[in-house]
């Protein structure tokens, strides 16, 4: 037989071996597989999986089989033999154009490796062939057993997924008994059992009645997707009956994220949570801590007082050493001498507490403006020596910001628009305009609804206000002030307005009024020193502050401050400021820009405990008068103004963390002299415990 001959026949053979038998053979042996899985099928997978799962699987298994018999029948040694070597590119680097067309992305050449990622591919199927393989019993190596439950799992996939594991199985001297006996006191067994389900799904269901056994397990486990899973699910159902109880599960668990928000969330809602039963139970440890809070959102001192006398009513049998500590937290120095006289000190258990009367002594000490006591070492008397802590100021509170009157393009035309802007979602919206357009307008915020009061209608000066109610979105009138004023210092304490000083038309004043919701009358009150036009006011810790401001000759850096009776002066500011925003922050009272003869873009802020005012290092990065500010979480705003050639649209933002001003967008339908207004949005709503009259009523 020649060459020719044997190579033919060989192909005779090779024809025989490949093109038909073969073929059946695969079909009908693949059949039989597939009839097996089907018959196998234990988790129904089958009937849940779509078209397109089924075919995918009967041709990756016809690929497998195909090279699985080429193999066999040395046919894929013979079908290597005689492939060309590809010729690929050489080099790594940007795709190279080898043709006149580039356009055509066949016809350019690539570099010699690629990174091919499969990782959400691989990830998901392989652990969903996990599951099939845990659910079938298919080579498993561990059996977790918790209460009455038993679940058959691999060790390797528990030690990937869930810290606890990687510890037990993968030590030097793994258990060797197949069954880990698994028991978390105050854990339900199902509990257990779902976390290990979750190590191959990566779902668990979450709900009021277990959750907080899967935060013990999870914590317990080391799972901490699980743990921030179930601290989110509890922050989100925080309220005033269960939030103490919420502090002391995070503390006790250490889940610090927990722990934070709700901590947070008393410090918002503290007034709401006081007036509940859940705070009379509070544990004595726990309501220290909250009376040391910083951030407690209150309007005077006096509430914590309030707060504290309650709870120890309730909680008689607390030791003198607890009662000094909780004492400790609260700021008597901010309580006014008489408070002390008739509240305090009528107090049975403070008044019979030495260590505790040495407090209110000093206390009473910080009224009389003594710096220091020359007192001999060895003589009994007492020397005040805890430093003074600021007024309490909630950091951590969102407001919505009301943009109200102003002017148009035109400065002396004035406007009625109201918009509202949402830091937290940074929404625009409009509320409908005021009854009569309002430029140098005062405003203030007071048991959840919106006063503008006075301003200037571009042709006269006004003396009526109006109210806004966000429940029932509409504006009101109300009584009119006493005497017309534009560019008055207003705001709010204790459940009155407060209308400081302004311009009539004539002259500038130095009269005040305060109104009373509950009578929709206006009353008096004593003239500041000085009078003012276009000076800031801002009420804190149960006084009224007044910076600023300029009559027809001068421009004023003095403050006053009212305790309710009285005028009084204080440390003067840096510079001559009126125009100016004004604002309660981080403890601090700021004075931002203004008007002085110049434009200023400088900011400065008085500390309470020191009694000075010092500059802020960041300027702003635009020159304002007429400036609006406010506070939104940690952050102040400064809103529009005038810069002494155009009315600004313009906001911008501190950040006291990065203690920068960053511009932050325009304002949607103002330009400057609006009036600014910020209304809390996630706290207590001091108006459901105050008494007020109904907006209805007006």
């Amino acid at each position: 037989m020649n060459r020719n001959q044997t190579s033919q026949s060989g192909n005779s053979r090779e024809k025989d071996v490949r093109p038909g038998p073969n073929v059946e053979l695969i079909r009908d042996l693949n059949e039989s597989l597939i009839a097996k899985y089907i018959e196998n099928d234990r988790s129904n997978g089958l009937e849940r999986g779509t078209h397109t799962q089924i075919s995918n699987a009967v041709k990756a298994a016809v690929r497998a089989f195909k090279f699985s018999m080429s193999t066999q029948l040395g046919t894929r040694q013979q079908q290597m033999i005689g492939l060309p070597d590809l010729k690929l590119a050489e080099e790594d680097g940007p795709p190279v154009i080898i043709h006149s067309q580039p356009s055509n992305p066949e016809l350019e050449r690539r570099g010699s490796s690629e990174r091919v990622d499969h990782k959400t591919v691989l990830f998901r199927t392989a652990f969903e062939r996990l599951a099939v393989f845990k659910s079938q019993s298919l080579a498993t190596d561990a059996i977790i057993k918790s209460g009455p439950l038993r679940i058959g799992a691999h060790r390797i996939v528990l030690a990937a997924a869930i810290p606890f594991f990687q510890g037990l199985f993968l030590s030097p001297h793994p258990p060797e008994d197949k069954e880990t006996v698994l028991e978390i006191d105050g854990v339900d067994p199902n509990v257990i059992i779902s976390i290990i389900e979750w190590a191959y799904t990566g779902e668990i269901v979450l709900s009021n009645d277990t959750v907080q056994s899967m935060l013990i397990a999870a914590g317990y486990l080391g799972c901490e997707p699980i743990i921030e899973a179930t601290s989110e699910f509890i922050k989100d159902r925080i309220n005033v009956e269960n939030v103490l109880e919420v502090i002391q599960v995070a503390d006790s668990l250490s889940c610090a994220n927990l722990s934070k928000n709700a901590r947070e969330y008393m410090d918002r809602y503290f007034f709401d949570v006081i007036d509940t039963s859940y705070w009379l139970k509070c544990p004595a440890e726990l309501t220290c801590s909250i009376l040391q809070s910083d951030n407690l959102y209150i309007e005077s001192e006096t509430l914590v007082w309030s707060a504290f006398k309650r709870w120890l009513e309730a909680n008689s049998t607390i030791n003198d050493d607890q009662i000094f500590k909780m004492v400790s937290e609260i700021r008597l120095h901010l309580f006014s001498p008489q408070f002390i006289r008739d509240e305090v000190l009528t107090f049975g258990r403070i008044a019979s507490n030495i260590r505790i009367r040495n407090l209110i002594d000093e206390a009473i000490l910080s009224h009389c403006n003594i710096e220091e006591l020359k007192i001999d070492p060895d003589d009994d008397c007492i020397r005040p020596i805890r430093a003074k802590k600021n007024p309490r100021y909630c950091s951590h509170l969102y407001n919505q910001v009301y943009l109200i009157g102003g002017f148009a393009s035109n400065v002396h035309e004035s406007v009625d628009t109201v918009d509202m802007f949402d830091p937290q979602t940074k929404v625009w919206k409009q509320i409908p305009q005021m009854r009569r357009c309002r430029g140098r307008l005062g405003v203030a915020v007071m048991n959840g609804v919106l006063y503008v009061l006075g301003g200037f209608d571009s042709s006269v000066r006004l003396k009526s206000a109006e109210v806004f109610d966000p429940v029932t979105n509409c504006w009101r009138d109300i009584a009119n002030m006493g005497q017309n004023r534009s560019a008055p210092a207003c705001t709010a304490m204790d459940g009155r307005l407060y209308v400081c000083g302004g311009y009539n038309g004539e002259s500038c004043l130095a009269s005040c009024e305060s109104y009373d919701p509950n009578t929709n009358s206006w009353e008096p009150l004593p003239n500041m020193a000085r009078a003012r036009s276009a000076a800031a006011a801002i009420c804190f810790a149960g006084k009224l502050y007044i910076t600023g401001g300029c009559d027809v000759v001068q421009f004023f850096n003095s403050v006053e401050v009212f305790d309710g009776k009285n005028w009084a002066e204080m440390t003067p500011m840096i510079m001559n400021r009126c125009r100016h925003g004004s604002v309660v922050f981080q403890g601090h009272l700021w004075a931002v820009g203004g008007y002085n003869g110049r434009f200023i873009s400088s900011v400065e802020q008085y500390s309470f405990t020191t009694g000075q005012w010092t500059p802020l290092a960041a300027n702003m990065n635009v020159r304002r008068g007429r400036v609006g500010v406010v506070t939104s979480g940690s952050k102040v705003y400064a809103i529009g103004g005038y810069d002494g050639m155009h009315n600004l649209t313009t906001i911008e933002i501190y950040d006291p963390v990065e203690g920068t001003w960053t511009m932050a967008g325009k304002m949607n339908r103002h330009e400057g002299g609006v009036g600014v207004a910020a209304l809390p949005i996630n706290c207590s709503n001091w108006s459901s415990k105050n008494s007020r009259i109904s907006i209805d009523s007006l």
